[in-house]
């Protein structure tokens, strides 16, 4: 992780997500959720690697692997306007692992934490605690 430089702090789940901006890093988390948009949009055909329509077992595994695919984008669009260095990810595993499955590429290279934990409802400063020990684990 880098020493210095902006973050986007992402707590996420199948179905809701927060997201925060870490200006400075130990700085204040500033949540700014609202900015992800709407991402309840009709579901799009998703296809994997080599042409082939990802198979998911349920209505509500396809859902959720929709809604984390349009979350990634937002991401990805989100950290390229606030000029962000750094993305951190805190979600259950089964959610965290499809959210990296289908992030952008450019997403993916600035991710430089995860947790498989759920944290969407935590309060910012729970968060921030929970951003600091994952940091201090992963330096």
């Amino acid at each position: 992780m880098q020493l210095y430089g902006s973050s986007l702090v992402v707590a996420a789940d199948g179905r809701e997500a927060r997201v925060f901006i870490e200006r400075r890093r130990g700085g204040p988390l500033d949540e700014i959720t609202s900015r992800l948009g709407d991402l309840t949009s009709p579901p799009l055909l998703r296809r994997a690697q080599g042409g082939q329509a990802m198979h998911l077992a349920t209505p509500l595994e396809r859902q959720e692997m929709d809604f984390l695919t349009r979350l990634g984008e937002r991401l990805d669009c989100l950290a390229r306007s606030e000029h962000t260095n750094e993305v951190v990810l805190f979600a259950p595993p089964r959610a965290l692992g499809l959210l990296k499955a289908a992030a952008p590429a450019t997403l993916k290279r600035r991710l430089a934490a995860s947790e498989p934990h759920e944290r969407t409802q935590e309060s910012p400063s729970q968060i921030r605690e929970a951003l600091v020990r994952l940091r201090v684990r992963s330096d």
